[in-house]
């Protein structure tokens, strides 16, 4: 099963650095505070299209929100440990 990118988070920190409520930030894409709630928790999908509007908001190329999400993900990732033979 492929896990969902942690993008919401990575917004949330951007959002945050720009020092943009939610209901502020939210308005300026066009999508509910409710709905940027949820998406920074990582408890609903996005579209692209709404993606590509956030990253334009937030002054940032959307590869490098998805790189950053990759990343956090790969760090939030659990490590296997070896198996000793």
């Amino acid at each position: 099963m492929v896990q969902r990118l942690p993008v919401g988070k990575v917004i949330r920190s951007l959002r945050r650095e720009l020092e943009l409520t939610q209901a502020d930030f939210a308005s300026r894409c066009d999508i509910t505070s409710q709905y940027l709630s949820l998406l920074e928790l990582g408890r609903v999908n996005v579209s692209l299209d709404t993606l590509m509007v956030i990253a334009a908001e937030l002054g940032q190329p959307l590869s490098s929100m998805l790189l950053a999400a990759e990343t956090l993900a790969e760090a939030e990732r659990p490590k296997r440990s070896k198996r000793k033979s």
